[in-house]
């Protein structure tokens, strides 16, 4: 649920700049929105948390916990994606008030920083919980990955990317991997799957007249069988689980990189540009341990 939050609150911060033309120089006025529009969602976006997930929660003293052998990694590379798209849509936000491309570069990278790091920091005062360095290292990792391709090549070439199908494993456990698919988007990670997506157009000094500007090549992690998180139990209030083998997928795939797509309408590149969270099904080739097997929709 908080990178649910965490990425509509970014989506919501940036839907004026991606549908509009930054302005030549600094607009003092849409600074000032911004700015506002940060603190409000800084603020806001963890007293609802504290509603939603902290308050019933008994407190602890502040603790770390080595979660690095849960979900065969699939949370770190959800704190990343999700990460990298804060960055990237912050980003948007603040160029729309005329500021630098590098002064938009670094308010993006500290402010996902700061918030991201604020939630696991909140973590570990509750028990059963925990903060985690893996997770300050993953959510660095997304945000590097965005940083350090605008201070490179003053665009993102790279996406990470998220997909997901619904698991046949979140039915023997739908309190901790979602009754409902809209629950289970979020927390059934046998269904998810995280992709690095490059453009392949803007790794050429000048384009082949043959290759779309918006067409990529995606590499894609998922890992399946899982009913817990570090392992599966055998039993759950007195009754007996089926038992699942944990194993992880690699798969490669075509994709598309939305905010590459030509459109007229402001709004609707605006519209293109939000749905560069995602990863289009198309087809890909999955690697397993039982093998490679060809799929006709990547998901």
């Amino acid at each position: 649920m908080t990178r649910l939050w965490a990425w509509l609150a970014a989506l919501l911060l940036a839907a004026p700049s991606l549908a509009s033309t930054p302005p030549d120089s600094l607009a003092r006025a849409r600074l000032r929105l911004v700015v506002g529009a940060d603190a409000f969602a800084y603020v806001g976006g963890f007293a609802l948390a504290y509603q939603l997930w902290y308050k019933e929660q008994p407190r602890a003293g502040f603790h770390w916990f080595d979660d690095s052998r849960e979900w065969l990694a699939m949370d770190k590379l959800g704190h990343a994606t999700t990460c990298y798209h804060v960055a990237r849509a912050a980003r948007a936000a603040h160029r729309w008030t005329g500021l630098s491309d590098r002064a938009s570069d670094r308010a993006a990278a500290g402010l996902s920083l700061l918030a991201v790091s604020t939630i696991e920091l909140f973590d570990g005062f509750y028990q059963g919980w925990g903060a985690s360095w893996h997770d300050l290292v993953a959510n660095s990792s997304g945000i590097a990955l965005f940083y350090g391709q605008q201070a490179l090549w003053q665009e993102q070439r790279l996406s990470l990317k998220y997909s997901f199908r619904p698991s046949p494993y979140a039915q023997h456990r739908p309190n901790l991997l979602g009754a409902n698919w809209q629950e289970q988007t979020l927390k059934d990670y046998n269904g998810q799957t995280y992709w690095l997506s490059a453009n392949l157009a803007s790794f050429w000094r000048e384009k082949p007249p043959w290759l779309p500007a918006w067409l990529n090549l995606a590499a894609g992690y998922g890992a399946d069988g899982m009913t817990g998180g570090s392992e599966n139990p055998t039993e759950l209030d007195g009754r007996p689980m089926p038992q699942f083998d944990r194993t992880r997928q690699a798969y490669l795939s075509l994709d598309i990189d939305w905010s590459r797509v030509p459109a007229r309408s402001p709004w609707l590149r605006g519209l293109l540009r939000g749905l560069s969270f995602l990863k289009m099904p198309l087809p890909a080739v999955e690697f397993s341990p039982a093998g490679a097997r060809w799929l006709w929709l990547g998901f």
